[in-house]
């Protein structure tokens, strides 16, 4: 399914239907907005989504200088890889009043890779526009986050990636990555235990600055008998399994 639209403005929910667009037959959607000299804006209403089923490929597309997308709800596949591409920024928008955090899991969703190119990357901010409390990380099968443009994990925010046997969830950043906030390390579920001497890259970057204010998951995985060392270099962060020092 293919959609091409020469406006300012489309809205999946309002103008689209209330439950936005699904694909059933494993074929992909591909939204495309706007025009080179038209800064256009498209936006996922809370409730609705942009789904395929089976490997289905979802893209959706913002032409010309300054666009968006803005996501009060959701995209997704169940195997297939997600592409989302603005020139501006794409937007996870939170908009609970009481300061409670968003899952990007919760409104990208997909076992396949996950593409964001845009200048300002991944944000997640609130209506004004302002970084907001919320999770990076994926849903589904550990894989890869790729950010072509500059990404920031602001103060209120938590980059979440996955241990699994033989790999880790990556978040590469073709731009600079901005680092504050919290690193969660998590391990798979009744699966995979970290042992000694295991190594797993974690980021990617061209360019990073700043670091993690904290980080979770580091030790208790293995009743405490090791640890996962961060190593930050010029352009990443990796785990390295090491021996607990009593």
């Amino acid at each position: 399914m293919q959609l091409v639209q020469q406006s300012a403005a489309l809205t999946v929910g309002e103008v689209l239907g209330h439950q936005g667009l699904l694909s059933r037959d494993g074929g992909g959607i591909t939204l495309l907005l706007g025009g080179a000299a038209m800064p256009a804006t498209l936006t996922v209403e809370a409730g609705a989504s942009v789904t395929a089923s089976r490997a289905g490929a979802v893209r959706l597309e913002v032409l010309g200088q300054g666009g968006r997308i803005k996501l009060f709800g959701g995209v997704g596949s169940e195997a297939g890889a997600i592409e989302l591409v603005a020139q501006a920024a794409v937007d996870l928008v939170n908009t609970s009043s009481d300061g409670r955090a968003i899952e990007m899991g919760e409104r990208v969703r997909s076992t396949g890779d996950v593409l964001v190119r845009a200048a300002a990357g991944l944000r997640i901010v609130d209506v004004l526009g302002n970084a907001a409390a919320g999770v990076y990380g994926r849903s589904g099968a550990p894989g890869v986050i790729r950010i072509e443009g500059d990404q920031t994990i602001a103060a209120s925010q938590t980059l979440a990636l996955t241990l699994v046997e033989g790999g880790a969830d990556l978040l590469q950043v073709t731009g600079e990555l901005s680092l504050s906030g919290t690193l969660d390390v998590r391990v798979e579920a009744g699966g995979h235990v970290p042992v000694l001497g295991d190594h797993y890259q974690l980021i990617d970057a061209t360019r990073s600055s700043g670091r993690f204010d904290s980080a979770l998951g580091l030790f208790g995985y293995d009743e405490g008998r090791t640890v996962l060392r961060l190593e930050s270099l010029a352009d990443g962060l990796s785990l390295t399994v090491s021996e607990r020092v009593a």
